[in-house]
C-alpha cells in the first residue's frame, strides 16, 4: 500500500504540473485535445529533440612516445566519429592538430574538430547520435600503432548540449583510436 501511495503521489506530481499547463494554454478545450496539442510543444523544447545545426568537439589525447614535440600541425589534423556498425552517423574534422611533449615519455596531441555544414547530419535531431556505438578517432601525425594512455572528448551540440566522455587505454589499431559503449553519454 505504501509503495502504491508513493507511486500515485509522484504521478500527481508528474501529471498536475502538465494538466494545468494544457489548461492554460488552451482554454475551453477538452483536457484529451489540450494534452496532444501540448506535447509536440514541449518536444520542441527538449535540447535532444532539437535538430543538429552545429557540432564541434575538444579532443586530446596522450600517447606513449619519447619525440620531442611541441608544435602545431598545419593540414594534418583529425577527426571524430560516431558510428553504428560501419556507418558514420556524424563526423567532425579539422585540417590541424597540436602535439606537445608533457614528460615522462609522454605527447599530448590536441584537436578542435567542427560539423561540416554539408554533413548529412545537420537538421536531424540530436537524439538520433543515441544510436551511436562507438566513437572513432584520428589525429594524422600521430604514429600508427601507438600505445594510448589516455584522453577525452567534449562534443558540443547547438552551442548548448554538452557530452563528454574518456578515452580509454589502448593499443592503437593502425591510426584508429576507438571508444566504445557510447549509449551511456547520450
Amino acid at each position: 500500500m505504501n509503495v502504491i501511495r508513493t507511486e500515485n503521489k509522484s504521478l500527481r506530481e508528474t501529471v498536475a504540473p502538465l494538466l494545468k499547463q494544457a489548461a492554460e494554454k488552451f482554454p475551453g478545450e477538452e483536457i484529451n485535445v489540450s494534452l496532444k496539442k501540448l506535447i509536440p510543444l514541449l518536444q520542441k523544447k527538449d535540447p535532444y529533440e532539437q535538430s543538429i545545426r552545429t557540432a564541434s568537439a575538444t579532443v586530446e589525447v596522450t600517447i606513449e612516445s619519447n619525440e620531442s614535440l611541441n608544435t602545431t600541425f598545419m593540414g594534418q589534423g583529425g577527426y571524430i566519429a560516431f558510428c553504428k556498425r560501419n556507418e558514420a552517423l556524424i563526423i567532425m574534422a579539422n585540417t590541424q592538430c597540436t602535439a606537445q611533449q608533457i614528460g615522462n615519455g609522454n605527447v599530448v596531441y590536441r584537436g578542435i574538430f567542427t560539423l561540416d555544414a554539408a554533413h548529412p547530419a545537420n537538421g536531424k535531431p540530436l537524439s538520433f547520435l543515441k544510436d551511436s556505438e562507438y566513437a572513432q578517432i584520428s589525429f594524422i601525425p600521430i604514429p600508427s600503432n601507438s600505445k594510448v594512455l589516455n584522453g577525452r572528448a567534449i562534443c558540443i551540440f547547438n552551442s548548448q548540449e554538452r557530452i563528454e566522455f574518456e578515452i580509454p587505454s589502448q593499443q592503437m589499431m593502425g591510426e584508429k583510436i576507438m571508444v566504445r559503449d557510447l549509449r551511456k553519454y547520450f
